[in-house]
Order: structure tokens, then sequence, then C-alpha cells
């Protein structure tokens, strides 16, 4: 267990142009993450392909209404009824067209945003530049301006948030709103060029971009909720970025006077530089930043790199500055300002790493050149030898202390650890060109060593997929030797495939974890799909006169069936087909019939689809007797469909029933997010899980809430949804069997976070828990991660602790670098 100690008191000069005691509580105590060209762009993008889909998705059910807002200016507005009969016409070639421009207007927005070189993240954005408030000064239609700007009033906190992330990701100063991918100018530009492909003119342009404000407004306030949520699973939250930007810019906002004003009142107050002291540095400990090189007691700067600075320190100052890095990661607080960057290490000395590096690689196969806890002193005054710069010498040491805490650490298994120990050269190499390594949890390398070590923890020398576990752990290692330069993004890309590897299941379909995982992917799929049909059906005929027992029918029992049609459309394309024109046809069949003809017509569709009607009904298992009752009320409708009616009864039912075809035919039904939002959140029922297990032949646990957790208040639900939000697959957890603690592994959680799925070596059975009980498992002590801090951050601690409670340990490493 991790014994935090508490944040230590910073020197007065740590804290010039610090606040008093109110801006100081505003300091934020969650550092931003920091965010590679690489991640910015691939962030970007999968959120702007989400985008494009849930827009394309959604384009049919928006062109009802919009369609429908022309009616009243046929005869007032030009171009009105053009555009309504392409809607109603052209519907699925709308679609894809304005994918197709949205794409496009997309890739252009986040071309201009990532071709130029990106800034530091935070480094030139400022709340004031950031604003919503500017003028585009790129060349577009009146109407797009006009819709644009009414929907961005609408949306404008919401907005907000999304240009605030755009910016802060991109590293962008001053993100101009056409510059944003998400903007609604692109969104709105994109439908207006869908258009002119579909041969709309000038005059058609304003009444399409006026009769899609309302439902464009509805969908991009879909679109930016889902896009928000996706990135606050990344780490990336707007009220914490807004936070950060809020401190600087005050702190920017403080003059020199100020802060000679505190060290003037710090002194005369007899207040003492409380963290120097603790580490046994003298005061001076932390430097200024200096633009070039500078001599000091510790050795020489070396030539600078390319485009870098670098800096010369006494071993004191220099000691004074990493350590400062790591207490700002240790106890979550922001870097102090002005703080010192040392640059690059000198090449003979990566050069060095880098030789290391690669004799690392003989490890994997047995060769001890520094594994084992007391044996890294070898290598650690090897590569002192090569440094020119104290600051180096330190950072090679403390890089050391890290692994030494690391192969000290309790939860990950010593096979594993033996395996990450290998990663201290290249973890070294990172941090000698970049100290701020030791500031944040996010850099890549750290993230990747803390996914094997959160993976890690319920690991077991013994069965086939242990075992196939330590060889994707060593290949990952083996590929970081071999492979890592200066670029960290092959971290990244290591991340992504270990992720994709703790993610699969076994094909095999006697794996009982396989099965039961497609068991809940089908059955959160079939509660998407019995939403979104529902949605897609109702609005079909919602102004069809229909008696009220055939409506219930229609959404009720036959969504049912379709969706069971639906998911069957995978293994046999099509399936679905009749099952879905029947609506139409069971519709029109209860339709008053003037002519011969029709009643004719009649005749021949009832059996076909009386017989339709029976499959689907049988298919979800409706019980004969309801089944009966239903086509007993059929019967009397058609009976009353073929009696004499007037004629302008005949024409208003017509009329209704004409555009339901097309309305069916233009559903676009999708399993993989509801179409809009939902009261409540999605909730898979239990029976739902219980069909798919005994369809898939799955043993499945689904616990259910514990009686004697009183409700949530807000505050302790928000906290809740929060931690669980960062959950990943393979994380180990104890959880409650319901008579002792298990170590049961997150195996699975599906797309749409309403299912996760645990399972243990023990049993050959899925626990399955839905986000509410696992709120009350996690309130009740039910269920608790094995893994409180990722293992890099433990580490940290460990140093920062090892300095904290041996003051002299310090002063005795800045002084045998001191000559």
């Amino acid at each position: 267990m991790i014994v935090r100690v508490p944040p230590l008191t910073h020197n007065r000069e740590l804290m010039e142009q610090r606040p008093a005691e109110s801006a100081t509580a505003a300091t934020p105590k969650v550092a931003v993450p920091k965010i590679s060209a690489h991640e910015a762009e691939a962030l970007l993008r999968s959120g702007l392909g989400m985008a494009a889909d849930m827009l394309g998705a959604a384009f049919p059910t928006m062109c009802r209404p919009a369609a429908d807002s022309l009616i009243s200016t046929l005869d007032s507005e030009a171009g009105a009824a053009t555009v309504r009969r392409t809607l109603s016409g052209k519907t699925a070639e709308f679609r894809d067209a304005l994918v197709r421009n949205l794409q496009r207007r997309q890739d252009e927005a986040l071309g201009r945003i990532i071709e130029r070189p990106r800034a530091a993240n935070l480094k030139n954005i400022s709340a004031d530049n950031l604003t919503l408030v500017e003028a585009d000064d790129w060349v577009s239609h009146p109407a797009i301006d006009r819709v644009a700007g009414k929907i961005r009033g609408q949306l404008e906190t919401i907005l907000r948030d999304v240009h605030l992330l755009v910016g802060f990701i991109a590293g962008r100063e001053g993100l101009r709103n056409p510059d944003d991918p998400f903007s609604p100018e692109v969104f709105i530009h994109a439908l207006v060029g869908a258009g002119v492909d579909l041969g709309l003119h000038a005059e058609d342009l304003n009444p399409l971009a006026g009769a899609f404000e309302k439902p464009m407004t509805e969908e991009l306030q879909r679109i930016y909720t889902a896009v928000l949520e996706r990135l606050r699973t990344r780490g990336l939250d707007a009220k914490a970025i807004r936070r950060e930007l809020a401190a600087r810019q005050a702190s920017a906002h403080r003059g020199s006077h100020a802060a000679a004003a505190a060290a003037a009142a710090a002194k005369k107050d007899g207040e003492s530089a409380a963290w120097t002291d603790t580490l046994g540095l003298p005061t001076e400990a932390i430097a200024p930043i200096t633009q070039g090189p500078v001599s000091g007691a510790g050795g020489s700067a070396g030539p600078a790199p390319a485009g870098g600075i670098q800096i010369s320190m006494n071993a004191a100052a220099a000691l004074g500055n990493l350590m400062a890095r790591l207490q700002a990661n240790a106890h979550g607080e922001a870097l102090p300002r002005g703080m010192a960057s040392p640059g690059i290490a000198p090449a003979r000395l990566l050069n060095a790493v880098q030789e290391l590096q690669h004799l690392g690689l003989q490890g994997l196969a047995g060769a001890a050149i520094s594994t084992p806890e007391g044996q890294g002193g070898v290598w650690r005054e090897h590569l002192i030898e090569k440094s020119s710069r104290t600051v180096d010498k330190l950072t090679i040491e403390i890089v050391g202390m890290l692994f030494d805490h690391v192969l000290q650490d309790k939860q990950v298994p010593v096979e594993i650890k033996a395996l990450l120990s290998r990663m201290q050269f290249p973890v070294l190499k990172v941090a000698l060109m970049d100290a701020d390594f030791f500031v944040t949890s996010t850099h890549p390398a750290r993230r990747l060593i803390d996914r094997i070590a959160s993976t890690s923890i319920g690991w077991e020398p013994y069965g086939d997929e242990n075992a196939k576990y330590r060889a994707e752990v060593e290949r990952i290692v083996r590929t970081v030797l071999e492979r890592f330069d200066k670029d960290s993004s092959i971290f990244e890309r290591l991340l992504a495939e270990f992720d994709l590897y703790v993610g699969e299941t076994s094909t095999h379909d006697n794996d009982p974890v396989s099965r039961a995982k497609r068991a809940l992917e089908e059955a959160e799929k079939r509660e998407i799909l019995v939403i979104n049909t529902t949605i897609q059906v109702r609005r079909a005929f919602e102004k069809v006169h229909l008696e009220p027992y055939l409506r219930d029918f229609l959404v009720g029992p036959w969504v049912q069936a379709l969706v069971t049609a639906i998911m069957r459309d995978d293994e046999t394309p099509g399936f679905s087909k009749d099952f879905r024109k029947v609506i139409h046809d069971l519709v029109w069949s209860v339709q008053p019939k003037v002519s011969a003809e029709e009643r004719k017509r009649l005749v021949a569709l009832i059996p076909p689809t009386m017989r339709i009607l029976r499959d689907g009904l049988t298919s979800i298992r409706m019980p004969e007797h309801d089944q009966n009752q239903f086509f007993h009320q059929l019967m009397q409708s058609h009976a009353m469909a073929v009696r004499p009616v007037d004629q302008a009864t005949y024409i208003k039912h017509s009329l209704a029933t004409s555009e339901l075809r097309s309305r069916i035919d233009e559903m676009r039904i999708t399993g993989a997010f509801p179409i809009t939002t939902v009261a409540g959140g999605i909730k898979v029922s239990e029976g739902a899980l219980m069909r798919a297990a005994e369809q898939h032949s799955v043993q499945m646990m689904i616990p259910v809430a514990p009686t004697d957790v009183g409700p949530l208040d807000r505050d302790e639900e928000a906290a809740l949804d929060e931690k669980i939000s960062t959950w990943q697959r393979g994380t180990w957890f104890d959880l409650w069997n319901g008579t002792d603690f298990i170590r049961a592994r997150l195996r699975w959680i599906s797309p749409l976070r309403t299912l996760f799925m645990f399972s243990c070596a023990q049993e050959s059975q899925a626990r399955v828990l839905a986000p509410d009980v696992l709120k009350s498992y996690l309130k009740r002590g039910f269920l608790k991660p094995l893994e409180h801090d990722p293992l890099m951050k433990r580490a940290v601690d460990g140093v920062v602790g090892d300095f904290e409670k041996t003051p002299k340990r310090a002063e005795q490493l800045a002084e045998r670098f001191e000559a």
C-alpha cells in the first residue's frame, strides 16, 4: 500500500508570481496531459470520423422535419419546392453527398491546424484567444453564415468546450472558428455543397440551409456530446484544461513587482524555504530559465542541439530542478512557472545509452547487464563517465532510482518486472531528451509501462494464456529496444497494439469468455436496434391514421420481430427486407379501398402478409393466444377497409399513406449507437441478457445491486462515473462473490459501456455488471481495484518519499557531482 506524504511547502522562489491564498486554492491539482503531434492528429481524426458516421446515420431522420418545414414556404420562397422534392426523392443520394462533402471539409479544416508547426500544449493558448466570437474570413454563401450563426448561438456552451479541446489538442494559438473542423460552418457548408452536387441552384440554397437549422442543431448537440465524452475517456476534460489556462493566464499577468513584494514579505515574516530545507538543498536550487550556455560548478553545457537550448546548473540547482518535477507529479500539482528546462543531452551520451539499449536485448535471452536489484550501478557509472553535464548525471541516477522501485514493487509479478526493467534504457533516453517526462503521467512511455503492469497483477506462470501474455510483453519490450531512437510515437503504436491484444478473446466456440462476449455484444446491439427501430417506425407512420391496436403492434411486437430479422442480416444479407416492407403493406391494407383494382390487390396481398407476420411473431415467441387476438382485430380492419367511404376521406388516407413506403425505405437502422438521447441512459434488461446467454450456451452471472446501499447523491454518482470511465480491459479487481473476495479481471466493456464483464480463473462463468450495479458495488466495497496508482506513479512516489524521509540524501547526491 502506498502511503501518501502531505504535499510539501514550496520554496518562495518556486512560488514567484503565485497569488495569495485565494488564487493558490484555484491552482489545478491534476496536470493536463501532453499530446504528441501524432496522437493529436489521431484523436481529431477519430472524433471527426465518428461525427461523420453519426450525421450520415441520422440524416434520413433529419430530412423529414426539414422537408415538412418547407411546406409553409412553398408559395413564398423560391426554391422551397425544389428542395423538398430533392429531399423526398433523393434522400439516400443526398446523404452520401453530404458525408462526402463533410469529410472533405473536415480534412481541409484539419489540414489548416495540423500542417503548421505545433506549439507546445497550453504554451501559446490562452483563455482569451480561444473565444468563440470572431469574424470569419472565409468565403461562403450568406445562408451558411446565417444558419451557422444561429446554431452557434444555441450551442454556445457545448461549442466552447469543443473549441477549447480542439485548440488544446492541436496546440494552436488563436484557433479560428472556420479552422475548427467541428464548427457548425463546416457541417452547414457540407450540407449546401451536397445540395449543389445534386443539382440545386443558388436560389435553392437559402431554403435548404434554413430547413435544416433545427434538425442540424439537435444532431450537432448529440455529436458534440459524444465527442466530448470520447475525449474525456482519454483524459481530456475541458474543465481541467480551462482551470490550467486560467492559472497560467493569471500568472502571466502578475508582474515582477508582486513577486518581489511577496519575497520581501516572506523574509520579513521569517518563513523558511521548507521544500529545499527538506531536501537539504540551498534556496537557489531551482534555477530560472537561461537562454544559452551558462557556466557552473557542475560542468559545461556542451554544444546545444539544433533548435534547442542548453542549460548548465550547479549540482544543487540541477537536482532541485529535477526533484521539483517529480514533486509536481507525486502530488498532482502544476509545475512552478519559470522552471528551467535543461535541454537535450549531448549526442555522445545519447549514443552511449543507445549502445546499452541494444545490449539490453541480450537480457531478454538471459544476459544480466542490469536487472536484479543492486546490479544497476555498473551501467549507471558507465553512463555517468560519458556525461559532460551535471543535470544528465543526476537524471541517470534518478531514472535508476525509479527502476529500483519498479523492481521492489509488490503488485507486479517478478517475471514481468524483469521484462519491464529492460525498458530503463529507452526511458532514460526519453528523460535525457525531455525532463518533463518526470512531470506527466501521460507520456506514452510511461503509459505503456503502466498498462503492462496493470494487466499483469493477476498473472501466474502457469497455463497457455499466461504464457501467451508473457510472450506478448516480451515482444513489446524487444520492439522498443530494437527500434526506439528519438521518436516517442513508437510507444503509442505499441500501446495500441498491446491494448488490442488485451482486448482480444479466444475465437474458439468452446471458450466460455468468448461466447459470453458474443452474447453480451448481441444483447447490447439488440437493445440499441430496438430503440432506433422503434423511433423510426413510429416516425414513418406518424401522420397516418391507425387504430390504437395496430399502432401499438407496429411499435411493440413487430419492432421486436424486425430487430430479430435485422440481427440475421449479417449471416443472410437481405433477410430483414420483407419484414420491413410488410409495415407498408400492413398499413396500406387497412386504409379505405374504393376501386375494384384496390380490392383485388388487397385480396392478393393478405396471404403473403399473413405468412410474414406469422413468421416474425413466431421468431419472438409471441404466445399463440396473443397472435390470434391480433389477427382477429386485423381481419375486422380489412372488412372496414372495403366499405364505401366519401372521396375526401379516401384522398386524405391515400396522401398520408403515399409517403410511407419511401420513409420505410429510407430508414437507416444501426445497432452501433442510439440515434437520439435516451432518458436515464441505455440499459440492457436482464431478460435480454439471459436470452442471449441461452442462445450462445453461456453460463453467466448477473449480480444485482446490494440492498443495504442507499441511493447515491449527485456528487457521489458523478465521482463514481468518472472513476468507471477510466477503466480499461485487462484491469484486475477484488470482487465479492457472496461469500468471499475473488481476484477477477475486467475482460470486456461493451461499446456503449452499458455492460462490464469480469472473469476469474477459478470460475468458468462470466460475471456481468451494469453501471448502476458497479456503482453500488464500489460504494459498498464489493469491488476494489487492485491497483490504486499506476506503476510509474508508485515509483515516482517512492523516490520522492525517499528524499523526504532522508533529507541528507539529496545533499550527499548533490555533493557527489559538485566537483
